[in-house]
């Protein structure tokens, strides 16, 4: 068995390579993306993180609206709610005092939840609650399985093609 050093790294070193990262002015142009969106969940009660930069207000209420009618606790798991033909993918935040590690947890909680999607294009908003480069590392950690290193055959990483963010400077 012939290998290079880059064949025998963990597939999440692949799909970092791969990965699209591209900086977005709006919404409007991505209607097949889903937008990631932090939930705090307060006395039984979901409702958006305050300050997402990207997101009008009338999208928020709607947002709101839709997960106060369902049936998700917001506790674990996820939602994904379609507001103005755009899906959004409702993950809950973590509460701790640190910004850096509630931004790097919010990674791993999102990439735990995108394995079972089958997302092409995610967008991140920005907000001045969370970090999105720890957000970003987070994520890669979440993807990163160890499998391969107990002689299994290593998953494939199901993670999006493309991520893009929304409300930084490109």
């Amino acid at each position: 068995m012939d290998q290079t050093v880059t064949e025998t790294l963990p597939a999440v070193f692949h799909w970092l390579k791969k990965v699209k990262i591209t900086h977005l002015e709006s919404l409007t142009d991505h209607l097949e993306a889903v937008t990631l969106v932090p939930i705090t969940n307060k006395k039984n009660v979901n409702t958006v993180q305050a300050n997402l930069i990207g997101l009008t207000q009338e999208q928020t209420k709607s947002i709101n609206e839709k997960l106060s009618s369902g049936f998700w606790r917001g506790t674990t798991g996820h939602a994904i709610v379609e507001v103005d033909s755009k899906k959004f993918l409702c993950v809950p935040y973590p509460s701790f005092k640190n910004r850096s590690q509630c931004s790097r947890e919010f990674g791993l909680i999102v990439a735990s939840q995108l394995k079972s999607l089958r997302i092409e294009e995610l967008v991140i908003l920005n907000s001045n609650t969370f970090d999105q480069g720890q957000l970003l590392a987070g994520l890669v950690n979440g993807f990163y399985v160890s499998s391969g290193f107990k002689k299994q055959k290593e998953e494939t990483v199901n993670a999006p093609t493309s991520i893009s963010f929304l409300g930084v400077d490109g």
